[in-house]
């Protein structure tokens, strides 16, 4: 790993640990409002998709809320296992988009290049 890297890891780490939003997860409101998602949809919503049974235990924010009181404590939610919140969802954010593929061939996400003509985008190492 090269000095950068770990420069930028660490500024990352930082910030994240910051936010006023990173409170927000230790109030009851949260964990009552948690704790009813997991109930309602105990299983991974992605795994489910997938044929696979799978627990959840992520209420994750599907639109993400992006620091935005309103959107945190009443937007939607999903049901996820933490396999799946910590890779393909947060690999989703990323990009922009899903790689999920119809049983036609075609990607199933709306804003994916393939369906919208937008420009992929490019990797993460030629930025």
């Amino acid at each position: 790993m090269t000095d950068r890297t770990a420069q930028n890891r660490k500024y990352d780490a930082k910030r994240r640990a910051e936010s006023p939003a990173r409170k927000w997860y230790k109030t009851p409101a949260w964990k009552i409002r948690r704790r009813d998602q997991l109930a309602a949809h105990p299983t991974c919503a992605f795994c489910d998709k997938n044929g696979i049974t799978r627990i959840a235990t992520v209420a994750d924010h599907n639109p993400r809320h992006n620091g935005d009181w309103m959107q945190f404590f009443h937007g939607p939610l999903i049901s996820l296992c933490k396999h799946c919140h910590d890779s393909t969802k947060q690999a989703e954010e990323i990009r922009g988009f899903s790689l999920d593929i119809g049983e036609d061939g075609w990607p199933t996400d709306p804003s994916h290049p393939q369906v919208s003509g937008a420009a992929l985008p490019k990797p993460r190492n030629q930025r």
